[in-house]
């Protein structure tokens, strides 16, 4: 009995030894995991403030202690596209994806740790141009987790990086259409920049007023004016040019109220739009005034210039249009190659339309003469041509210079019309 005795007693010694080897390596392992998680949140601190050194060496101290651990793989990656060592993150990710689907948690559990991997995947595809893998993997993604609007946007993104814009509006389209009321402001102004690339600028003009119609709070002043920005140009090439002033000046005046001692603190092409649109609407001396602020911004821009040359001979300011025009054309001097010479040839066209409001003809001739050897079949330079020896007196020059515009374009309206009238001129003077 007592030999019993002894053996059952040594039976739940060693047991208990077991059961407390067990507990010692459980609760080891429970330290580690807790270590991990802890150590991984720091690197995730790290990786919010951007330093990326730190945050590696946390997630990957943090693997040490325990390789399953999902997030710390997850920061890993992370970590290494924003080092551009998008292979090595990708590798890591597929790991993750691996692990994360042989968790034994349920569905919504995973789902949205699942849909980040598949969206860092995604990212890593685009960054190396694998478009297609990484529309499949944000595909993946919105799956998983529909409520997520980075998914959504980092799909159509991917669109119109593979030339699809209509297809990526039309899925910001039934996104936006589906939320309704509860519109986000990042997915308006996204619809609405694809909506430009499609050429649907009406469309482009709904979106970003309806983000601009949204609580103050929701949009900061600076996130309005971009906005503002990009309304003012859906409007201008939707046609709505009166919209477009009214944007752009409310720009003009909110950008000078941040900084009242820097005028040309507001962008040049602000100006330049409100020109144009001034332009559009025949409302040329307005024009000019716009076009003469953007010159104080960006003085050395021959495009300025040739935009300030148009709209004095348009408002009957000749002369502020000659001194413009010079001024182009010493800009342009250097430029080289055909559109080079194609910008010449403008310039040269509004200074001499210029000139010829001055009554200089002969100085209009000049200004013409290096682009007609550049462009001897422009129908509107001969047009032109013919103007300034029809202004001297020399009608035959002058039809001559009209036929040769016929015969590079025997349909062209003007020459026809000046044709016509230096024919009528030469028959009203045989014939008193």
């Amino acid at each position: 009995m007592k030999r019993y005795t002894i053996l059952l007693l040594a039976v739940v010694a060693m047991t208990g030894c077991d059961f407390m080897q067990k507990e010692k390596v459980k609760s080891h392992k429970q330290w580690h995991q807790a270590r991990a998680r802890i150590i991984c949140s720091v690197g995730e601190e790290h990786l919010r403030g951007g330093s990326l050194d730190k945050a590696q060496s946390c997630a990957m101290e943090s693997l040490s202690m325990n390789g399953d651990y999902l997030p710390a793989r997850i920061l890993l990656a992370k970590v290494l596209l924003g080092k551009g060592r998008y292979d090595q993150a990708d590798e890591h990710l597929q790991k993750a994806e691996a692990l994360s689907e042989s968790l034994k948690t349920g569905v919504s559990a995973k789902a949205p740790m699942g849909a980040e991997i598949a969206y860092l995947r995604g990212e890593a595809a685009e960054r190396t141009s694998r478009y297609p893998e990484a529309l499949a993997c944000y595909q993946k993604a919105r799956a998983l987790d529909p409520s997520n609007d980075a998914y959504l946007m980092a799909s159509a993104e991917v669109l119109v990086a593979m030339g699809k814009p209509k297809g990526a509006l039309e899925l910001l389209e039934i996104r936006l259409q589906r939320i309704g009321t509860e519109n986000e402001p990042s997915v308006l102004i996204l619809a609405g920049e694809v909506a430009m690339l499609t050429g649907n600028y009406a469309k482009a003009v709904d979106f970003f007023q309806q983000c601009l119609d949204m609580k103050q709070s929701d949009n900061p002043q600076k996130s309005q004016r971009s906005i503002r920005k990009s309304l003012a140009k859906a409007n201008f090439f939707a046609g709505n040019y009166r919209q477009a002033i009214e944007s752009l000046k409310l720009i003009s005046d909110s950008t000078t109220s941040l900084s009242p001692d820097k005028p040309a603190s507001t962008s040049c092409w602000v100006y330049i739009m409100i020109g144009d649109s001034y332009m559009a609407l025949n409302r040329p001396r307005e024009a000019k005034v716009a076009y003469e602020s953007a010159i104080k911004i960006e003085p050395s821009e021959p495009k300025i210039w040739l935009s300030l040359t148009k709209a004095c001979v348009a408002c009957g300011d000749g002369r502020r249009g000659i001194v413009a025009g010079l001024r182009a054309m010493e800009l342009t001097d250097n430029h080289t190659g055909s559109q080079g010479a194609a910008d010449r040839m403008e310039i040269s066209i509004a200074t001499a339309c210029a000139m010829l409001k001055e009554k200089r003809p002969a100085d209009a001739l000049r200004v013409l003469a290096t682009s007609a050897r550049e462009h001897p079949n422009d129908p509107m330079l001969w047009c032109l041509l013919g103007r300034c020896y029809s202004a001297q007196g020399r009608s035959d020059r002058a039809a001559a210079c009209y036929m040769a515009a016929l015969r590079s374009d025997p349909k062209h309206k003007l020459a026809k019309t000046l044709m016509a009238s230096t024919l009528g001129s030469k028959l009203r003077t045989l014939n008193p």
